[in-house]
């Protein structure tokens, strides 16, 4: 179990045990339960990661942050670095549920 995996892990508890889960959360457990699959399923995560996209605009999220050289396909991708980057969108995603949560405090 590397890094990512523990605090994923984490997180997962964390909202797995809210007596309450909004519509972002369950998005943010799924995509965690589809990161810590092993072995790696590519078409789990390809989907996962459209899926995220699709719903919560995170591509242009991250092509604000991503140097333009390092954009390709989710086929061009390694399993590591399909991996991550469902990781990075996991993040956009936990920042949005903290933003969120800002705004009705």
């Amino acid at each position: 179990m590397d890094k990512l995996d523990v605090v994923l892990n984490s997180v997962l508890e964390e909202l797995k045990n809210k007596k309450k889960i909004t519509e972002l959360e369950e998005d943010i457990i799924d995509a965690i339960k589809v990161f810590l699959e092993r072995p790696i399923d590519r078409n789990s995560v390809k989907t996962k990661i459209n899926e995220i996209d699709l719903k919560y605009n995170t591509y242009s999220d991250l092509l604000m942050v991503m140097p333009q050289d390092s954009l390709c396909t989710l086929d061009e991708l390694n399993d590591v670095e399909i991996r991550n980057n469902l990781y990075l969108r996991i993040n956009v995603l936990l920042e949005k549920r903290v933003n969120r949560k800002g705004d009705s405090i």
